[in-house]
């Protein structure tokens, strides 16, 4: 019986996906960001990710027409609201590798049809035994997940979000020059670097990967091969797509010093992956530096991808970012024993002396008074 529920439940997370991937597809999903995509997350967690839908059936136009649905559909009009998830263990939602948040994508609706979509999406969620979501800064309205019991807490991302703005005033120069203007110390780390002879072009995945192990390899932090396998292939999906680049910084014998994977969807640009072989803050400034350039040509926003870190905060923060907070979603559903413990807690839990709610002789009377000034 257990062997057969698990193939009908993989069987509807192949489905749900095969239409979200329509719908990605579609005109419809141009405005999805770049974490919910379903490439992306095909190339992230492949065969572990399924959609909450909401409605969880579909839902006819004209109120219960499955010709007028299959219509629609062909038309390639996506009646629901969908929030893809990353499970890796069929009861845990997690965020999944090399992936900053996830994304609703909701219909044209008005406010009080929103907040119903929402609250069934959140009582979808907490189904899970464990739930760990983070959403992008666009969306800000989450209390239907906190009335279903799960906690909200905020963190930080930083970014830079006058790309455009520099972009109208000139051409590329325009964009450098403003670049370097809200970078503290930035000229001179570029000067720095320009000594150092370092020099920036695109580079390839294994030199990527490679730089991906010798960085946590310093820090005592033994990478597995499937997170580096999951790297590999989202650089190769993306670059096949034509939505994402590859800098290297080399030093004057053609070692790679720094790298960075940027990742791209509509017009906002993503810092995924990248780092330093060893300390130098010159060389990852000035891959940092190309790549904005490069992507300010046809991006409104550049998002750095946090950091919470106080060190890395301040290295994003000195390129002239501005801090974007971004709601993160956690909840536990307690197992068996927590239930019945608590259950027994309330039950057996002390009464009042009194049922009628007077204070007892021995108990004594609470001062309400207000202070004396």
């Amino acid at each position: 019986m257990t062997k057969f529920c698990n193939i009908t439940a993989n069987k509807e997370a192949g489905q749900r996906r095969t239409s979200y991937r329509r719908l990605c597809d579609s005109p419809q999903g141009a405005d999805i960001p770049l974490f919910a995509q379903a490439w992306w997350l095909d190339a992230a967690c492949p065969e572990e990710w399924t959609v909450l839908t909401c409605p969880d059936r579909p839902e006819c136009s004209d109120g219960g027409s499955e010709t007028a649905y299959r219509e629609d559909a062909a038309k390639n009009v996506w009646p629901k609201a969908a929030m893809p998830v990353h499970t890796p263990y069929g009861n845990t939602v997690r965020m999944a590798l090399f992936t900053q948040n996830t994304s609703i994508y909701l219909p044209p609706v008005n406010q009080t049809k929103e907040q119903k979509i929402l609250e069934e999406l959140a009582d979808a969620l907490s189904r899970y035994r464990y739930v760990q979501v983070q959403f992008p800064p666009e969306q800000r309205q989450a209390q239907p997940f906190y009335w279903h019991g799960m906690d909200l807490c905020v963190r930080y991302t930083y970014r830079l979000e006058r790309l455009r703005t520099w972009r109208e005033q000139g051409g590329p120069e325009s964009i450098e020059n403003a670049l370097l203007d809200g970078m503290s110390r930035g000229r001179q780390r570029l000067r720095l670097a320009e000594r150092q002879a370092l020099r920036v072009k695109t580079c390839t995945t294994a030199e990527m990967t490679d730089l991906y192990r010798a960085i946590f390899a310093r820090q005592g932090i033994r990478k597995k091969s499937h997170e580096t396998a999951r790297l590999e292939r989202l650089i190769e999906t993306t670059l096949q797509r034509r939505q994402g680049s590859l800098w290297g910084c080399y030093d004057a014998d053609g070692r790679l010093q720094s790298a960075a994977f940027i990742a791209w969807q509509g017009r906002t640009a993503y810092y995924v992956a990248g780092g330093s072989r060893k300390k130098n803050p010159h060389a990852q400034t000035l891959v940092l530096y190309k790549a904005i350039t490069s992507c300010a040509a046809f991006c409104d926003i550049f998002d750095f991808e946090g950091s919470m870190i106080k060190g890395i905060a301040q290295f994003f923060r000195g390129f002239g970012a501005v801090p974007c907070p971004y709601i993160v979603l956690s909840g536990r559903k307690p197992d068996l024993f927590t239930r019945a413990w608590r259950k027994l807690g309330r039950r057996f839990k002390k009464r009042p002396a009194s049922d009628a709610g007077e204070p007892s002789g021995n108990t004594p009377i609470p001062d309400n008074r207000p202070p004396q000034i």
